[in-house]
């Protein structure tokens, strides 16, 4: 040990210098080291895990996730319980896709939409399939005047299946359901209601994922389409860098997604 050494004003400042690189890097490794909780919805057919996500939408999401550089744990949660964390501003969490709505904006923060949510479709029980096929468009089926309906709460429908949703609610024929799908057929099952309106993709993956989706018909009408951007959604105190990474490996995987998912490809 050298007694009496002097630190002359060069050497100083090559300590100041120093001290803050190591600084700097043991913040960076922090900032790296942070793992961003991805929830998807709890639900029977879709709580698969990571590499076994049976609906396209997450399959695309953890295609962006595993080029994004990104330490991420999935975690599935009930849809409402997803929307309280968000609006709680939770550390590091998001959602790993949720359709882009003014409202929602205000909410968090989103990436750019990775795909897109092209169809509303029917569902109802396979023995009313024929009744389905009858009609031309979804305001046809609207319009016979017979028939229950159900639909998610605070489900976005877009602007043409929004109208026949209002129309079915002022003739008293529609009832809400939370964003739970196996409720949803349990109430036709049970005879409740006679048809869903549902996201099309989303329940196709739904049903052949569960051993009941025999029982069901699903279609879809030219007037059903609705073209619903989804996008990864984070609490505002998601730093914009992992937002940046997200944006850049949707980027590079644009042309992969659009191949795996052409019909629903942003």
């Amino acid at each position: 040990m050298m007694i009496g050494t002097r630190l002359t004003p060069n050497r100083f400042s090559a300590a100041r210098y120093a001290l803050a690189v190591v600084t700097m890097l043991l913040l960076t490794g922090t900032a790296r080291a942070e793992t961003i909780d991805m929830a998807y919805p709890e639900e029977p057919a879709i709580d698969q895990g990571p590499g076994r996500f049976a609906f396209d939408y997450l399959r695309a999401a953890e295609m962006v996730v595993d080029d994004s550089g990104l330490s991420v744990r999935w975690i599935s949660l009930p849809n409402p319980r997803s929307m309280h964390r968000l609006i709680q501003d939770d550390a590091n969490f998001c959602l790993s896709g949720a359709g882009i709505t003014p409202e929602r904006r205000t909410l968090g923060k989103f990436s750019e939409p990775f795909i897109t949510d092209r169809m509303i479709g029917v569902l109802a029980l396979k023995s009313r399939r024929a009744v389905l096929n009858q009609a031309q468009s979804l305001a046809e089926l609207v319009e016979t005047g017979r028939g229950e309906f159900l639909t998610y709460n605070g489900f976005n429908y877009g602007d043409r299946v929004s109208g026949e949703v209002a129309t079915l609610r002022r003739q008293g024929r529609l009832s809400d359901v939370a964003h739970n799908t196996s409720q949803m057929l349990d109430m036709l099952k049970a005879g409740r209601v006679d048809y869903a309106l549902v996201s099309q993709s989303y329940v196709a993956s739904y049903l052949a994922a569960r051993p009941e989706g025999a029982d069901f018909t699903l279609l879809s009408y030219p007037d059903m389409r609705r073209d619903f951007h989804m996008a990864f959604l984070c609490s505002k105190s998601v730093s914009d860098e992992v937002i940046s990474k997200l944006d850049e490996a949707i980027r590079r995987q644009a042309a992969a997604i659009q191949a795996r998912f052409p019909d629903q490809a942003k």
